[in-house]
């Protein structure tokens, strides 16, 4: 299990100067690479920690202990040196911080789901904003009433005057069709549609189950949380008090950056101390910014408009804090031992970037803890573009912060003397066998953070599958040749692309952004309108990407449709479509070989998958026509001759024994290195940062029977391990 450390209760390198708190180094433990450990100096003959005082008469209770030290007679000259190391051991009025936790994140996933092919609307992402797209999961939401007719460019834009019914099949593509169109008539709320889109709260535990393949495509995605208790967040949502403090995250109130070391590395992790939220915060007035949409129900949507009400939520609240406070504040010996803190799962934050994330995130999403799952499907994507995903968990923690007070050390004449002056009263009784010693209180008081602690993040696109691979079929004709092409039907099941040339690569990286795993059927067409594009050489081809350059044309066969108008029979309705079949003449010289490549596109001119090349001639003489066709392989010889070059005998390469012999003086390994061999050149130069470099040698080799020379230039290098773990 991974823990986060705070950097003053963290030793990454192991050493006693690095301690913040050197009186726990040396009564207590501090976590280390290595575990554990202690960093006594055995100048104490003992300490003793009396059992914890609670402090519960106050809004949030407090723990202290009174600490005893006693110094050991062999080690101090006299009472002046045993104060100075009581004072280096322990500062007063200072905090000592508290917030180490562990996470509980199981399996992440996410998925994307390509359902179906629905050119307008894709065209249609290309032009307006991510924010005004199709939300699934406002339109998810249970108590839609409530909700949506109170944000009135919502219901403007997707209503019209009309009952919502998501779950008939036909009813959200229709709205996708006319989705355009229904943006235009609402052009003063598009800008209010976009902005309310920017921060989205999932408050409620309900939703209804609206058909996912009504709509084009969503992303799916989520996280599986173990042993996390959530007992607080719902403690939270019974009183209605959610909804206030995912609203204070989202203001960042009370908000900072803290250190932590996590597995050897820094990070700072944006935390908001949850106290100072319950002392800021109007319980009375819930106000939902402009850039702000809550998916609350009908209650939390309207609120109480009785303050007593919310005062007495409010206490509720509050007392169930101070019993948290008592039983999860950690005493002054679980501190010192490195104990962990208690956490409580809120939540979660995703913030959602597009095509790059060294900008503001266009959307952040905050959604409730509810049964330790994420699940969320997001369907406002443009389509071309990339998005990039960064999802936090929000975690409470309940860490602590302590100081010491009141210190007092004992002084020439066996009293205990205040370091602000006074004699410390009530003090024990003078002991000859006790004239080092020293006393002081330890106070512990809470430090509740939410933490955004980062789970995982990704990049995925709304981008086209790859559409099938053509079948060419040549026919003669009397000075031409006919090509009929149809689509290969086959799997789309782990299909990948294969880019004809290094400038497809960039479709190759959108492809594999996209990659749907929605469970089409085996044999499909999506996203294949009919068009093939044809390449042609006349000269044999020595590499694929030859090709690239060697475009010829693209072609398609239209079908033109005729209907009865249904509201005027008298007249007809003209449709066009694509067919999926086509041919292509192409008219070429005879007794002349030529070389074809074929593939099909996709409406937004993504191409398929090469086909085999085919070797074509028409012959032609006074008697006779034929066509000969057959597919063609690319020699591997004549790649091979031009990428590599084979040695008929083996080479060894090795140093003489003066260059590799160790000086004899050597003390250590770092010496012998450095100095390795007795040549005035050496293999070895000392280096920087563990490695060691060496001089450049030239070996030059002639051929016996040539004459031909080669030249290689070898430079020998040694890295040195340091760890051997």
């Amino acid at each position: 299990m991974s823990i986060y450390y705070d950097l003053e209760n963290y030793l990454a390198n192991d050493t006693p100067s690095a301690i913040s708190d050197r009186l726990r180094g040396e009564i207590g433990m501090y976590q280390t690479p290595n575990g554990f450990k202690n960093y006594k100096s055995n100048k104490l003959a003992s300490f003793s920690i009396s059992s914890v005082d609670a402090v519960e008469d106050q809004l949030f209770p407090s723990k202290g202990h009174r600490i005893t030290l006693v110094g050991g007679l062999e080690s101090f000259r006299d009472q002046a040196q045993w104060n100075e190391h009581v004072t280096s051991l322990v500062s007063t009025n200072k905090f000592y911080f508290n917030h180490a936790f562990s996470i509980n994140i199981m399996e992440n996933d996410n998925k994307f789901y390509n359902i179906f092919h629905h050119p307008e609307y894709e065209d249609l992402t290309k032009a307006i904003d991510t924010n005004l797209l199709l939300n699934y999961n406002i339109l998810n939401i249970k108590d839609k009433g409530s909700n949506i007719k109170d944000m009135a460019a919502l219901r403007s834009t997707f209503e019209e005057n009309v009952q919502l019914d998501f779950e008939t099949d036909d009813y959200l593509r229709g709205l996708i069709d006319n989705y355009s169109r229904r943006l235009d008539n609402y052009i003063n709320g598009v800008t209010q549609f976009g902005q309310k889109n920017e921060n989205i709260f999932f408050i409620n535990k309900d939703k209804k189950t609206t058909n996912l393949k009504n709509y084009p495509f969503a992303l799916s995605f989520g996280s599986l949380l173990k042993e996390n208790d959530t007992s607080f967040i719902d403690f939270l949502e019974e009183n209605h008090m959610t909804k206030f403090i995912f609203q204070a995250i989202k203001n960042n109130l009370s908000s900072q950056l803290l250190s932590f070391n996590y597995q050897g590395t820094i990070s700072n992790l944006k935390t908001h101390n949850l106290l100072a939220i319950f002392n800021n915060i109007d319980y009375n007035n819930f106000i939902e910014d402009s850039r702000e949409l809550f998916l609350l129900n009908a209650y939390d949507k309207q609120g109480s408009s009785s303050r007593f009400l919310n005062q007495i939520k409010l206490i509720k609240i509050l007392q169930r804090v101070h019993q948290m406070i008592l039983s999860n504040l950690k005493n002054y010996n679980q501190l010192i031992d490195g104990e962990k803190c208690e956490t409580f799962n809120l939540g979660f934050k995703i913030e959602k970037y597009i095509d790059n994330d060294v900008t503001l995130p266009i959307q952040i999403f905050y959604i409730r803890n509810t049964n330790n799952l994420l699940q969320f499907i997001d369907t406002q994507m443009k389509f071309g573009r990339k998005y990039i995903y960064k999802i936090y968990n929000l975690v409470c923690v309940f860490g602590s912060k302590y100081e010491y007070k009141n210190l007092a050390i004992s002084n020439k004449d066996n009293e205990l003397q205040l370091s602000a002056g006074g004699i410390l009263q009530n003090s024990f009784d003078p002991n000859p066998d006790l004239i080092y010693r020293a006393e002081l209180d330890v106070e512990i008081t809470p430090s509740i953070q939410i933490i955004e602690e980062p789970i995982y993040q990704f990049e995925k696109m709304f981008f086209d599958q790859i559409p099938p691979k053509p079948i060419p079929s040549f026919h003669q004709g009397r000075d031409s040749v006919l090509i009929t092409l149809e689509p290969l039907i086959h799997s789309r099941s782990e299909e990948t692309f294969q880019p004809l040339h290094n400038e497809e690569l960039l479709i190759s990286d959108k492809l594999a952004l996209s990659s749907a795993t929605y469970p089409h059927e085996n044999y499909s067409y999506l996203y294949f309108n009919g068009d093939y594009l044809i390449y042609r050489m006349d000269r044999e081809p020595q590499s694929i990407d030859e090709f690239y350059d060697s475009f010829l044309t693209s072609v398609n066969t239209e079908n033109i449709l005729r209907s009865r108008d249904p509201q005027d029979k008298r007249n007809f309705l003209i449709s066009k479509s694509k067919s999926i079949h086509t041919s292509f003449r192409d008219h070429i010289l005879p007794n002349k070989k030529y070389y074809y490549l074929f593939r099909t596109s996709t409406y937004h001119n993504t191409p398929s998958n090469y086909s085999d090349i085919f070797e074509v001639e028409f012959s032609k003489t006074a008697s006779d026509v034929m066509l000969k066709a057959r597919i063609f392989s690319i020699p591997e010889q004549k790649i091979e001759r031009e990428k590599t070059k084979h040695f008929k005998r083996l080479m060894k390469i090795t140093p003489n024994f003066e260059q590799i012999s160790f000086p004899p003086d050597a003390t250590n390994v770092e010496e012998a290195i450095n100095n390795m061999g007795i040549l005035d050149k050496k293999l070895f130069i000392a280096g920087t940062e563990n490695i060691n470099y060496g001089n450049k040698f030239k070996i030059r080799i002639t051929s016996k029977h040539t004459g031909k020379k080669i030249d290689l230039n070898v430079n020998f290098k040694i890295i040195k391990k340091t760890n051997y773990n």
